[in-house]
């Protein structure tokens, strides 16, 4: 099975599933060859710089290089590949599927629009235009829910504001390796923060279509602001098949500039588990070596407890191995000082309180310092600051201990010239994220996520009442059967379903993703092809609405100047 025989039947990839854009070549070669579309491209090679319509294609082109144009051509149905006049600026493009012949000897060939010739068209022909290490530039990371119809509104705020974002960013509980879906392996189960167990790539998309569709947006609607894209939460649950897993998602993820290593499962919360011996053997160290390190240092540095010290490394010593691992193989297949490196310690198991488990500023200092003796590249670092997905901030002390918590960490990590992030703000009030503003100095990374898909569903509600329909049947069938299998509170949301069937309800809101990428026996995931075959006046709302969310949000957090 080859990359785009795995998708949706027909022709509309808007959600990329796949690493290829191009699904019927056929057709595509057809309508290339038509007469109207060769009057257009017969334009001299000094004019190649336009965006045109011809038939049932519109070409958007970057200009010529050498003695070559590439265009990128999409069809009516969102079909997208790559028409080469002259000689290929680069191998990277493969095999052509078809030439077309012309008077002037200068035939055009096509290529399909995949993950590596997308790659290989903006190296070579806009190499301002794919995403690219930001370091500690401050930004929002923007969740890539609804895919397509997100990206157009949030570079049109991005351009407007002249703000950096990671505007490619979902996690391996949004999307997953296109090569197990290929090899037929299950979806994996994960636990999600603040909610519960949830199956991967509820979304039916891949790291590598992500990245792909992302890329194409951000060249058609001319993202002028450099942007990053974040492989999210690559988590690591054991040190042997997590770390072969999640080295095989860094492989899936070679074109992204961020990447997000989750070992919330390693870390040791109780700090009752003796894990000493493991890690001194993995790194060749003692733990009472450690200790004196942390304890001992005469550089100016505040000193750490012995005591403490030694809690910590049973706590974080698994993950300081793992991350020091990661690290030498992303430089190893991205380069060293090409990407961005952020370690998540905000997940909290589900057998431990959030609240109990804030992270202090003397824990956000031993971490840092040892993965700086470690030699780890860390660039960001997501503590646990006490925020729940779906509510406000709510943690004893209220919004000043928020605030005096992201003003002292704040300092640390600015002192190992690391970058703080707050996770799952797509909740916090205009209140909170203007405290969170005036304690960072809006040097802040701040993420969102499940809001784009809820501003969505309201739309629908709206403009789409039996699509709607149709994706509340489907998210209360899923709500169900995460009842029979014993979930006290997916019983709950199903009592109270009957009571309120609007996009706020408890059980649509809590359970309205996954059922867009559950599959049916053949393949097809049914819900996402609705979700994606709406009328354009939805498509047209819902950027209106995110755009709307997203401009306060950008004025809250950093202050630009609205236009």
């Amino acid at each position: 099975m080859n990359d785009h025989e795995f998708r949706t039947p027909g022709p509309d990839l808007r959600p990329a599933v796949a690493g290829t854009l191009t699904s019927d070549t056929d057709w595509i070669a057809r309508e290339f060859s038509n007469r109207d579309v060769q009057k257009r491209l017969k334009i001299p090679m000094s004019d190649f710089q336009m965006t045109f319509t011809a038939g049932e294609l519109e070409f958007f082109s970057p200009g010529r290089t050498g003695d070559s144009a590439t265009l990128l051509v999409r069809g009516a149905n969102h079909e997208h590949f790559f028409a080469v006049r002259g000689t290929p600026i680069t191998d990277r493009f493969g095999r052509a599927f078809h030439t077309v012949a012309t008077n002037d000897g200068s035939p055009w060939s096509l290529f399909p629009c995949n993950y590596d010739s997308t790659r290989a068209f903006v190296d070579e022909t806009q190499p301002g235009i794919h995403s690219v290490r930001l370091g500690n530039t401050p930004r929002i990371g923007i969740g890539s829910r609804m895919t397509t119809y997100s990206w157009a509104p949030s570079i049109r705020v991005l351009n407007r504001r002249n703000l950096h974002a990671n505007l490619i960013q979902n996690s391996v509980r949004e999307v997953r390796v296109l090569n197990e879906i290929e090899r037929g392996e299950a979806a994996r189960d994960v636990y999600l923060y603040s909610f519960g167990t949830i199956k991967e790539g509820h979304t039916g998309s891949t790291f590598e279509g992500l990245w792909l569709r992302g890329t194409v947006e951000a060249f058609i609607h001319n993202a002028a602001v450099p942007y990053g894209s974040d492989a999210d939460h690559i988590k690591v649950e054991d040190w042997d098949a997590g770390l072969e897993r999640a080295r095989g998602t860094i492989d899936a993820c070679r074109n992204y500039s961020f990447f997000t290593i989750d070992t919330s499962a390693l870390i040791d919360f109780s700090f009752d588990r003796d894990g000493d011996s493991r890690y001194a053997a993995a790194i060749g160290e003692s733990v009472d070596s450690l200790v004196s390190f942390h304890c001992d240092c005469d550089n100016g540095e505040r000193r750490l407890g012995r005591a403490f010290v030694a809690q910590m490394l049973k706590k974080y010593g698994e993950s300081f191995y793992v991350l020091e691992q990661l690290d030498a193989y992303l430089a190893n297949v991205r380069g060293v000082g090409t990407y961005d490196l952020e370690w998540s310690v905000d997940e909290i198991p589900a057998e431990f309180s959030v609240r109990e488990n804030i992270t202090t500023p003397e824990e956000i200092l031993f971490v840092l310092r040892e993965l700086r003796r470690r030699g780890v590249g860390v660039t960001h670092i997501a503590p646990n600051w006490g925020v729940e997905k779906g509510r406000d901030y709510a943690m004893p002390g209220g919004l000043d201990f928020l605030s005096g918590r992201l003003q002292e960490i704040g300092a640390v990590a600015e002192a190992f010239g690391v970058t703080i992030d707050v996770h799952s703000g797509d909740d916090l009030s205009s209140k909170t994220r203007r405290v969170i503003h005036a304690a960072t100095g809006g040097n802040v990374h701040f993420k969102i996520s499940p809001v784009s898909q809820e501003l969505f569903a309201e739309v629908v509600f709206e403009l789409a009442p039996e699509a709607f329909q149709t994706w509340w049947d489907h998210s209360v069938a899923f709500a169900r059967e995460q009842a029979r299998e014993g979930s006290r509170f997916a019983a709950e949301c199903v009592e109270l379903a009957s009571t309120d069937r609007s996009p706020h309800s408890s059980i649509f809101h809590h359970y309205c993703y996954p059922p867009v990428g559950i599959p049916d026996s053949d393949g097809t995931y049914q819900l996402r092809e609705v979700l994606y075959g709406l009328p354009d006046n939805v498509y047209t709302e819902y950027g209106r609405r995110w755009e709307a969310y997203l401009d306060p949000l950008v004025s809250d957090l950093f202050e630009t100047e609205a236009p």
